[in-house]
């Protein structure tokens, strides 16, 4: 079967299970006619006995009155389950569960469980979900889905050992189940064990099961996970090869966010040009996902990678030297996302290479009140004030940089700084001595030439 086939076949099949019952009467309809038809001859001589005739007759009626009638009649939990499905899939958590609680109340089996746990993971219900996972497990302890589903929720809580745990336990049940690896990678990049992570993705990428041309989500899902691995663990290029993958085999609604992740690394790598391409991609991906109506993110969501990719470009361009364009998509993503603080410090750090020191300081204030407690902003805009002979602004902005991160070397060095400009050296030299233990470099240079 060609790709083009594979897609419209794939896409008729997702058609046909969502709208059922309208499949149902439009085949009974068509087999009602050509029936009727042959009945009376205007097919040409067919030889078909009369009693299989009226029997088709009857019978493709019968289905009709099924198709439009029957669902609302009969009230099993597999009708609550089907509507609870259809709820999950545009997003109504809330509806769903309550379906997913009278299909409950008809027949307590474990996959119910499972489902129920889903929808409160999906509404931020973690310890609820976790409670109706260990429920489902007494009934059915060998259902791999309710531990994998009870370690979602469970790292969700930042209780990693036992999610741990949990994914272990699902991949016992079930060693072909690729989503259970790609949770389990996910909880392990974010304990630092990239590359137990990446053998966690390797596994699941060999146990994913290509679908039909255009539904290769779960590969293109797996991709994304080990590229991210990969860059946690410093391998750019090996996570630029499997972001490469993840847009070959897409054919999702949003990609964007391969094309930042993909980006971002072209710009470590200083491929500055591939960087500001994937940027363009992924901004013209998103202005072409806001045109459309039904979309599977919120548009919340979407303007947010919009701002983000605004913002890596302009970096970009800042350290090309193309320092008004880059302005430009600095302020197109604070218009797209106005509580985006990391636009807000990053244009403040270009506008004080520009000399607009007064817009600086205004990026930086303003990114404080969004976030009080980025810690980058305070230092960025106390460095400016004491270049700005503000001393006392400057030197409360490093006192709020110790106040919420002790272990920086940022603050001591600031306000070491300052006191030398002020006269202090017995004072600067004690901070600089502070900054020089916790690892700046600059602090230690500075302490050894001054103060021994």
């Amino acid at each position: 079967m060609t790709p083009v086939l594979k897609y419209f076949y794939s896409k008729l099949a997702t058609w046909i299970k969502k709208n059922y019952r309208f499949t149902f009467i439009i085949l009974s309809i068509l087999g009602s006619v050509i029936v009727y038809l042959i009945n009376e001859n205007f097919l040409g001589n067919i030889n078909i006995e009369e009693n299989l005739l009226n029997f088709l007759q009857i019978l493709f009626p019968i289905i009709i009155l099924w198709a439009l009638f029957g669902p609302s009649l009969i009230r099993n939990e597999n009708t609550y389950i089907i509507k609870g499905d259809e709820k999950m899939d545009v997003g109504k958590f809330s509806e769903a569960l309550i379906y997913y609680e009278k299909a409950f109340s008809l027949n307590p089996v474990d996959y119910i469980y499972a489902r129920i746990a889903n929808a409160k993971t999906s509404l931020n219900d973690f310890k609820g979900a976790i409670n109706i996972c260990k429920e489902g497990i007494k009934v059915n302890p060998n259902n791999s889905n309710l531990f994998h589903l009870c370690g979602v929720a469970q790292s969700h809580l930042g209780a990693f050992k036992e999610a741990s745990k949990s994914y272990s336990k699902a991949i016992d049940l079930n060693s072909n189940e690729q989503e259970v690896y790609t949770y389990s990678a996910e909880l392990k990049t974010s304990l630092g064990d990239h590359i137990g992570a990446i053998e966690d993705l390797n596994k699941a990428i060999r146990r994913c099961k290509i679908k039909p041309y255009g539904e290769s989500w779960e590969i293109f899902t797996v991709y994304c996970a080990r590229g991210k691995a990969k860059q946690a663990a410093n391998d750019f290029e090996g996570a630029i090869k499997d972001f490469d993958k993840s847009i070959e085999v897409a054919d999702t609604e949003i990609v964007a966010y391969v094309f930042n992740h993909r980006g971002f690394l072209k710009a470590k790598m200083e491929d500055f040009e591939g960087a500001i391409k994937d940027f363009d991609k992924g901004i013209w991906n998103l202005m072409q996902l806001k045109g459309k109506r039904n979309i599977s993110y919120s548009l919340d969501a979407v303007k947010k990678m919009e701002s983000d990719l605004y913002c890596n470009r302009a970096d970009v361009k800042k350290k090309l030297g193309a320092n008004q364009e880059a302005l430009s998509d600095y302020d197109n993503a604070i218009q797209t996302c106005p509580t985006y603080v990391k636009a807000f410090n990053n244009r403040g750090l270009l506008k004080a290479k520009m000399e607009d020191f007064e817009g600086a300081i205004k990026d930086y204030t303003r990114a404080i009140q969004i976030d009080p407690e980025l810690v980058q902003s305070y230092n960025n805009r106390g460095r400016l004030n004491i270049k700005l002979e503000l001393m006392q602004e400057g030197v409360n902005d490093f006192y709020k940089v110790i106040e919420l991160s002790p272990n920086a070397p940022q603050g001591y060095r600031g306000i070491g700084d300052a006191k030398k400009r002020l006269g202090d050296l017995k004072g600067a030299c004690e901070n600089w001595e502070k900054a020089s233990k916790l690892g700046d470099q600059d602090a230690s240079k500075f302490f050894k030439e001054q103060c021994q």
